[in-house]
């Protein structure tokens, strides 16, 4: 699970600590009046009792936390890109895929590193494919198209712009294909395998049967043409890394 920078700055720690120091207070109040009334409680119950409240408390802390800084929708979208990344792995085995990708954004102090989820290479072309995850109902043939699906269409259309540039010098003729693949229990998908949206082919992640085979189709891609792509991509990623090692 990951955390912000400064999630625990002194004010959230001094909550916790003082929140602790409370409950412990009470239950220590409560003993010291229980035997000054001449009461004798099961000391075993009472341990129970402030164990419980205790593990309760934590429970409740790192919850909060987690919805706060965001970790939980960090831990659910990873999740679907290793969905994603499953359904690529199936395409065939004259397609590679290559997950997180990253592409460097802009130049000098104020440059940015873009990472693309998944990139597969096969005989159609290349597809440039961003994974996204709602919890929300979603019909992806919504005649109106929603804002959050068109904003990952624009996000998977920019993303493929760059793989464009990237390849376009050495390998001027090969198709790049953006996809968004979304996963969601309300998700509604297409009549079509895939449905497109402008340039972008959207499809419902669950529904991996219909579409895997839409874009599997034999190509003009050769196995050679296949690897040199990949391994295009492979150096500019190595390079990126290695640029950033130097920096540190």
């Amino acid at each position: 699970m990951r955390f912000r920078a400064g999630t625990f700055t002194p004010p959230v720690i001094l909550i916790i600590v003082g929140t602790f120091v409370v409950i412990v207070g009470v239950f220590l109040a409560a003993s010291l009046f229980d035997h000054a009334l001449g009461w004798h409680p099961d000391l075993s119950v009472n341990a129970f009792l402030l164990g419980a409240l205790l593990a309760t408390s934590l429970w409740v802390f790192v919850g909060v936390i987690a919805l706060v800084t965001g970790a939980t929708s960090w831990f659910v979208g990873s999740q679907a890109e290793q969905w994603t990344a499953k359904a690529l792995n199936t395409l065939g085995p004259d397609w590679r895929v290559l997950h997180n990708v990253t592409f460097l954004e802009g130049h000098g102090p104020n440059a940015w590193v873009v990472d693309i989820d998944h990139i597969a290479v096969g005989p159609s072309g290349v597809l440039v494919v961003e994974t996204k995850y709602t919890s929300n109902a979603l019909d992806l043939d919504a005649r109106r198209v929603p804002k959050h699906l068109g904003q990952a269409v624009d996000q998977a259309d920019r993303n493929a712009g760059r793989v464009r540039a990237l390849l376009s010098r050495d390998f001027p003729d090969v198709l790049i294909l953006p996809v968004v693949v979304w996963w969601g229990w309300q998700i509604t998908p297409p009549k079509a395998p895939v449905r497109r949206v402008g340039s972008v082919s959207v499809v419902a992640g669950a529904d991996v049967e219909r579409w895997r085979s839409a874009f599997s189709t034999t190509g003009v891609l050769s196995e050679a043409m296949i690897a040199n792509v990949c391994r295009k991509l492979e150096r500019y990623v190595t390079a990126l890394r290695t640029r950033d090692a130097l920096r540190v």
